[in-house]
């Protein structure tokens, strides 16, 4: 913090509407991004996300220490912003998101409708050897069966990921995410659908 590279969400400008239950959270300045040389910018931190951001960098951070390679959702997110900017009428083949026109045709299911394509931002990517593996989806909080049954059909239609790991608090997230996705067509299920507890390290409470 000495260096200006890292910024306490308790005093920083960041703190603003922070949950009073966060205690300590350090967030990169624009400095450290400077200093990384990274490809992104520095974002205020979403503060109503913040137990998601979290969770997912917790889950990021395991994956990195059993030797994947992990892209994070701010990168797909960068992705998708540049990708809007083209125009591009449809989703790239090789994209770590996912488009609501993709699949369609190959499965019978008609084609896009037209109009601005949808997208779902994974929120993990893994990848080893340069070769994606699995997507990963951390669900803290019910979905409505609607916008989780959308958000499970395009990973269903979509050939980039060969399984889905959904990280969930408890029972009741995991059975919705199992009933839900065991209620789809078969050609719109996800494949290789894991569903496994996640308990938190970080204390929030």
């Amino acid at each position: 913090m000495r260096l200006g590279l890292l910024e306490d969400l308790r005093t920083g400008p960041s703190n603003v509407g922070r949950p009073r239950d966060v205690h300590a959270l350090y967030v990169p300045t624009r400095y450290a991004y400077d200093y990384r040389a990274s490809p992104l910018t520095p974002q205020p931190v979403a503060l109503t996300h913040v137990r998601h951001t979290l969770a997912v960098g917790e889950v990021g951070l395991a994956y990195q220490r059993a030797g994947f390679d992990v892209v994070t959702d701010r990168l797909v997110r960068r992705d998708i912003a540049r990708w809007r900017r083209t125009r591009s009428p449809s989703t790239p083949h090789d994209a770590l998101w996912l488009g609501s026109d993709q699949g369609l045709v190959g499965m019978g299911l008609g084609s896009h409708s037209g109009g601005q394509v949808s997208t779902h931002a994974t929120d993990l990517v893994l990848t080893r050897d340069s070769v994606v593996r699995a997507a990963v989806e951390v669900e803290l909080t019910a979905k409505s069966d609607r916008d989780l049954a959308k958000v499970l059909r395009m990973y269903g239609r979509s050939a980039r990921f060969g399984s889905l790991i959904y990280y969930v608090p408890d029972g009741k997230v995991e059975q919705q995410v199992k009933r839900v996705a065991a209620s789809l067509a078969h050609q719109e299920s996800p494949r290789g659908l894991v569903v496994s507890r996640y308990s938190p390290r970080h204390s929030l409470e």
